[in-house]
């Protein structure tokens, strides 16, 4: 064996490549990023609806109000033309 070639002290370690070389990506860090973006994709699409429910329930909230003060207006003017 040549000096700097073991995986002896100066030597590279081994399962590191040398210096200027990429290794290969490991195949499941493919499958993690793909199911990384699955959850995000799945994430902003909840996020999106839960804005969408939210606008539907201001909506509904105001809407029971507005019934709510409609009747109790009914109520008194019944009230109101019973008395008169």
């Amino acid at each position: 064996m040549q000096p700097g070639t073991s995986g002896g002290p100066g030597g590279q370690s081994q399962g590191i490549p040398p210096t200027g070389m990429v290794a290969p990506p490991h195949p499941s860090a493919a499958r993690l990023n793909d199911l990384l973006e699955f959850v995000k994709a799945e994430f902003e699409q909840v996020a999106g609806e839960g804005g969408v429910l939210r606008a539907q329930r201001e909506e509904y909230e105001a809407m029971s109000e507005s019934e709510s003060f409609l009747f109790s207006l009914s109520l008194s003017l019944s009230g109101i033309s019973r008395e008169v």
